[in-house]
């Protein structure tokens, strides 16, 4: 962990020869938690910086920023940078935001030559958390759709083999497995859902397109229902996609509805494509059981267009949950939509 007092001591040269051999986010276990430290040189040209959930970095010194915080269990910190961070080359080319803590591509800083002065993993590395009571078993399924073949991971409920399963969510982003299984557990405690991760490869040029959302509903169904995992039935199947993966959540209600009957689409990237599914949902109900949250924190384009959807599909339950555009915020969307759906299924 760091020292801030002697971190104040060194120079700004050797506070980044400290990040390139370290990194710059440090965790520790502390009784069950983790205690979080990541530290950021700006390279002059960042006025603030903060994180989704509105926990701020402190400059200690000139041009270096720390942020120091405790927190359950979690596999990555999604932080945004924001537009006055002039060097920074994120996924948001308009306003320069860092929006996917899964990818496996280091975070590169840029000097005013262009050079690249040292490059960072944005995943924090935490340790492993033994012992979970969920079943697991990771499979490798070939689609003949897109040429490659994905690695999933499938959560088993605690009585699966006990009776003939029902209920299966088929869930993008799940990159890190004892973070998924993490959620799986939550999700298990609410309901009796077989839990279905899937690990992208470029989350970029696969999940806003229909072409893996071809696979996701005609492959990996079939795939699942070949097992035995899940009885046979769209109606069992439930798909669960945040922002390009909520494209991907449009695309399954649009084509692919005889495959999935229930969709749960969170701060969709509707920006994609220029409004292409506002065009076709202004026109067109939706064909699934149709749930749709986003966040009172999340960027403004996407609240706006989002809140433009739910007056066009009347979608079956809409939600604007506490929170910003992060994994986080969206699993505690998921678990309360999931007590949603359950309370409707009951009526």
């Amino acid at each position: 962990m760091i020292n801030i007092n002697e971190l104040k001591t060194k120079s700004i040269e050797e506070i980044k020869a400290f990040l390139k051999q370290n990194g710059s986010v440090f965790v520790k276990n502390q009784g069950g938690k983790l205690k979080i430290q990541h530290l950021y040189v700006s390279n002059g040209d960042v006025e603030t910086l903060e994180i989704s959930n509105r926990l701020q970095f402190t400059q200690i010194k000139k041009d270096v920023w720390f942020l120091e915080y405790t927190r359950d269990f979690v596999d990555n910190i999604c932080y945004y940078l924001f537009k006055n961070c002039q060097n920074l080359k994120g996924a948001d080319k308009e306003n320069n935001i860092i929006d996917d803590p899964y990818a496996k591509n280091k975070l590169k800083f840029y000097n005013d030559t262009g050079k690249v002065y040292f490059e960072q993993n944005y995943i924090l590395p935490v340790p492993k958390i033994p012992n979970f009571s969920l079943k697991t078993e990771t499979h490798k399924v070939y689609s003949n759709i897109l040429n490659k073949k994905y690695e999933i991971l499938i959560a088993c409920p605690k009585n699966f083999g006990k009776i003939k399963h029902k209920k299966c969510l088929i869930v993008t982003d799940g990159g890190v497995w004892h973070y998924s299984m993490r959620l799986a557990e939550q999700i298990n405690e609410k309901d009796d859902f077989l839990v279905c991760f899937i690990m992208q490869q470029d989350r970029s040029k696969e999940l806003p397109y229909k072409n893996f959302a071809e696979f996701i509903a005609c492959e990996l169904t079939a795939y699942l229902t070949n097992k035995k995992f899940v009885e046979p039935n769209k109606n069992n199947f439930y798909f669960w996609g945040q922002s390009f993966g909520g494209i991907t959540s449009l695309y399954i209600d649009e084509f692919f509805s005889n495959y999935i009957g229930n969709v749960i689409c969170s701060s969709p990237s509707l920006w994609f494509k220029n409004n292409k599914f506002l065009d076709y949902y202004k026109e067109n109900p939706t064909k699934t059981n149709f749930y749709l949250n986003y966040g009172n924190a999340d960027f403004k384009p996407i609240q706006n267009k989002t809140k433009i959807l739910a007056e066009y599909i009347k979608p079956a339950h809409t939600s604007i949950f506490k929170g910003g555009h992060d994994y986080v915020s969206w699993n505690i969307a998921l678990l309360n939509t999931l007590n949603t759906i359950s309370l409707i299924k009951t009526k």
